[in-house]
């Protein structure tokens, strides 16, 4: 199986992926996120010694930082520390060899950007005005509801906008602001922030309720123009509409 992927083009700043089952923020490294583009980009699983090479191949293309001298009992470790953090599976069928595969998560680009872009530039302002919504929203809910809330969204006007700014500068500072958050913010609280923003510069976003029947289970995510923006894309095939605000 061939591990040169020239289509991963990340710089060496890393990526943060959110997990929206688990609630939590993970940041990676330059070295961990091509790992993580690695074993995205293909539906068969990678073992260690041919994620080991793909390092040795790819480093200094992709300016990852000391990954050409990685041994292969480190990238063992790393695969151990990403499985242990919920971010890998691996499937040890036979005993000489074990694979990984990334579980599907959400991918946010705060610092993993195209080789021919520049690094996403989040704004200290937009971080800070996350932030405000965050404990507003964490209030609102503890004073009027789930409801009230939903129909405050469903009435936030869309900022009329010729220059609208970029989404993925939105969901950047969004996870910036929930590092610094002493409250982990659930995918409701979240979608409502990212929503709020979004329209805010210009865009017209829509928060969508969903929920799957067995295991009963609920989630929330933002679209703007049918499209999903800050999770899965596939998060659709997973969850019935309930409604959208």
């Amino acid at each position: 199986m061939s591990t040169n992927s020239h289509e991963i083009k990340l710089n060496g700043d890393g990526v943060v992926i959110y997990s929206s089952q688990a609630e939590r923020l993970y940041r990676l490294n330059g070295t961990a996120a091509y790992v993580w583009a690695l074993l995205q980009s293909r539906r068969v699983g990678f073992d260690s010694a041919q994620i080991y090479e793909a390092l040795q191949s790819e480093a200094k293309r992709l300016e990852l930082e000391g990954a050409d001298s990685f041994s292969l009992s480190e990238t063992r470790d790393l695969m151990q520390r990403l499985v242990q953090l919920g971010l890998v599976s691996e499937d040890s069928r036979s005993e000489s060899k074990t694979s990984y595969t990334a579980l599907e998560l959400q991918e946010s680009t705060i610092a993993a950007t195209s080789g021919t872009h520049e690094r996403v530039k989040i704004k200290k302002r937009t971080v800070i005005r996350v932030l405000i919504l965050f404990a507003a929203i964490d209030i609102y809910l503890k004073l009027v509801g789930f409801n009230s809330l939903l129909t405050r969204v469903q009435r936030y006007p869309t900022k009329l906008s010729s220059s609208r700014s970029d989404v993925v500068s939105n969901i950047a500072a969004l996870d910036q602001a929930q590092i610094y958050y002493p409250k982990k913010q659930m995918c409701l609280q979240r979608s409502v922030a990212l929503t709020m923003l979004l329209r805010a510069k210009g865009h017209a976003a829509q928060m969508v309720i969903d929920a799957q029947p067995y295991p009963a289970k609920a989630h929330a995510w933002v679209e703007v123009d049918n499209q999903v923006i800050g999770d899965s894309l596939r998060i659709k095939s997973l969850y019935h509409e309930l409604f959208r605000v």
